[in-house]
């Protein structure tokens, strides 16, 4: 509670007549022809600080989608492998079937 109003004292909120007397003060401090050139340099910074985020959130995003296509290759790797186990376990059981029925006829016609 203390500190709230010590920081609203000293750092309240900035009105008009705050910001002429900043304004007033920089004019003084770096003159007319240097301030242009300082908010310039400015924006270049915070424009290439954007481009870089910007960049290293597509980057992030890049790797996450590659792996999760090399994950879904995984599955689809592993998936075919089942299915062609399950085909040759049908294959055997279709033989075996086969073997069977043909055992069975041998047995009735005896």
């Amino acid at each position: 509670m203390y500190f709230s109003l010590i920081y609203c004292t000293l750092f309240g909120t900035f009105g008009t007549a705050e910001i002429v007397v900043i304004v007033i003060l920089a004019l003084l401090l770096f003159g007319g022809k240097k301030i242009p050139e300082l908010m310039r340099g400015l924006g270049i910074g915070l424009k290439e600080f954007k481009k870089a985020s910007n960049d290293n959130y597509e980057n992030n995003n890049n790797d996450k989608l590659k792996s999760e296509s090399e994950t879904t290759l995984h599955n689809n790797d592993k998936l075919k492998s089942e299915s062609e186990t399950t085909l040759n376990n049908n294959d055997k059981l279709k033989s075996e079937s086969e073997t069977t029925l043909h055992n069975n006829d041998k047995l009735k016609s005896e």
